[in-house]
Order: C-alpha cells, then sequence, then structure tokens
C-alpha cells in the first residue's frame, strides 16, 4: 500500500490532493481513496485504503504502517482525514488483524 507502484497508486487515472504538507489522498474513479502519511523526505509511512460507492459513505478496506513506524498515531491521524471525506459515515471491514482491531477500537 505504500509503494507507487502498487494497485492503483501513482496510476495515471489517479487524482491527487494534498490535505497536509504529510498527509495526501489519492482517489481513482473506481471509488479507491488512499490516504497516504509521509514523512518531511516524502517517504510513505502509512496508508489506509478507503472504498466508496456513495458519496459521503466510506469503508475502511486496508491499513497500513510501515513496521519502523507504528504506534505513532499515523493511522488514527488518517482515519481523521478519512471521517472528513466520509461525513456521513465510514465503516470497517470485519477481516482485521490484531493491530488492525486495535486501531478500529482506538478510533470508534
Amino acid at each position: 500500500m505504500l509503494d507507487k507502484h502498487g494497485g492503483h497508486y501513482g496510476s495515471p487515472d489517479e487524482k491527487i490532493k494534498h490535505l497536509s504538507p504529510t498527509v495526501s489522498l489519492h482517489s481513482t474513479e473506481h471509488g479507491s481513496y488512499r490516504f497516504v502519511k509521509h514523512d518531511d523526505t516524502g517517504k510513505a509511512l502509512a496508508a489506509i485504503q478507503v472504498m466508496s460507492r456513495e458519496k459521503g459513505h466510506g469503508l475502511v478496506a486496508n491499513a497500513y504502517t510501515h513496521t519502523d513506524h507504528r504506534r505513532q498515531g499515523y493511522g488514527t491521524e488518517l482515519i481523521r482525514y478519512a471521517r472528513k471525506q466520509f461525513s456521513k459515515s465510514l465503516t470497517f471491514s470485519d477481516d482485521q488483524s490484531d493491530d488492525g482491531s486495535s486501531l478500529v477500537q482506538s478510533v470508534k
């Protein structure tokens, strides 16, 4: 999820919007929205992918933080940005790792 060459991240149909100096939103016409946290040099540290077929409603389908940067609040920060974008409802996939479950519990 952090590699620019995987999936739609970095693809020609992707739109990129900078939400802050260290957070960007990468979206496609297919309803995929990736919120990416970068360090000051532009290196991706964490990302969440939200899928949406209806404006204002989203499902957090994937979340990943690089192992060297976990437990620093990056996932929580990205969830805050996603909640602004998907203000009607933001739900979470039931398919969660232990770390994913911890993130979901911390942001509920």
